[in-house]
């Protein structure tokens, strides 16, 4: 995946959380956005951001939402 195309891009990742991909963010105006957007992410234990929840710059411009890779090994493990 590449997002060389989109300016201003930022992702949010951590263990057993959903990533986040943003990109096409206004350079003048996101930072404290992102900053919010960044404490919402690492409050919740499951990483997700429903776009109501999420700060006005950053209801636009997601390039990706991945869930997390813990997810697919347990739907793995289950299905053998």
């Amino acid at each position: 995946m590449s997002a060389c195309s989109h300016s201003c891009v930022i992702a949010f990742v951590a263990e057993d959380k959903s990533t986040y991909l943003f990109g096409d963010l206004p350079v003048d105006s996101s930072a404290s956005a992102v900053l919010q957007c960044a404490s919402q992410y690492y409050a919740k234990p499951d990483g997700s951001l429903p776009w109501l929840e999420r700060p006005e710059p950053l209801k636009k411009g997601i390039l990706a939402s991945i869930p997390p890779l813990s997810k697919w090994t347990k739907l793995h493990l289950h299905s053998c």
